[in-house]
């Protein structure tokens, strides 16, 4: 798989995976696998550069924070030429704060008496190939549903949910 912004491939085969420089097809790093792990080992002191490593780097690890990502790449002797500042817009919206609710003044005497809900797009596939999920919430027990589904089956999830609601 060519990696375009530090011209090097990187090839998976069942033993391992190796690291190639993409112009003299040079391997630079190679590891072997033990079940579903690829360790990289360097075994002589070897410095790799990119130029915008650490962005990418920080979206493909799941966003981890400046001082993890720099821990890495401090750990694999990769030296990366990015200024620390950077522009995520995940991470920006995740720093938003946001006022307290104020607390319910509702009272509830059984379940299915008020059930919150919510459809939400995940951002990934999951491993069934959906996207979309619907949350219940019954706010008497705090009991919660979610279902995963295709956005064409939201209307009959909820249609199926409020007859399961009235039948238990």
């Amino acid at each position: 798989m060519p990696h375009t912004h530090n011209n090097v491939s990187i090839e998976f085969d069942p033993s391992g995976l190796s690291i190639k420089d993409l112009a003299s097809r040079a391997e630079m790093l190679q590891c072997d696998s033990r079940g579903d792990l690829y360790s990289l080992r360097q075994q002589h002191h070897q410095a790799l550069t990119a130029a915008s490593v650490a962005s990418l780097w920080h979206q493909q690890l799941g966003h981890p924070g400046l001082p993890v990502t720099s821990q890495i790449l401090r750990s694999f002797s990769f030296q990366c030429n990015k200024a620390d500042d950077h522009s995520c817009s995940s991470c920006r919206l995740g720093k938003h704060h946001r006022l307290q609710f104020s607390d319910s003044v509702t009272q509830l005497f059984f379940p299915f008496q008020l059930v919150h809900s919510d459809v939400w797009t995940s951002p990934t596939f999951s491993h069934s190939r959906f996207k979309y999920y619907v949350v219940f919430l019954d706010d008497y027990t705090h009991y919660l549903w979610v279902v995963p589904l295709h956005k064409s089956d939201v209307f009959h999830t909820i249609k199926s949910f409020i007859s399961y609601v009235h039948t238990h």
